[in-house]
């Protein structure tokens, strides 16, 4: 739930989707990596393995199909969202 609160507060900041895409899926891998990596003892070796793996091969699908979006971000031709918009206060 936190990673969503701070994944709309850089959307709100920055208006773009793909920020917030990104942030999220990331976030999820290292929450993962480290939940899974603590119940290590608990869990059987190959499930935690598999557990980081399947969630690796999620952020990597994610990215790759973001990659268009990341060279946009970089070169700063993004499309926004219009999310910041709504937040603004009108005159």
């Amino acid at each position: 739930a936190i990673f969503l609160v701070v994944g709309f507060i850089l959307l709100v900041i920055w208006d773009y989707m793909s920020v917030f895409a990104l942030f999220f899926i990331t976030a999820l891998l290292i929450k993962n990596i480290i939940a899974f990596a603590n119940n290590a003892l608990i869990l059987a070796e190959g499930v935690v393995f598999a557990f980081i793996i399947a969630s690796a091969v999620v952020w990597l699908v994610v990215v790759v199909a973001h990659r268009s979006n990341v060279k946009r971000l970089l070169t700063r031709c993004e499309n926004k969202t219009g999310v910041h918009k709504l937040f603004k206060k009108s005159k």
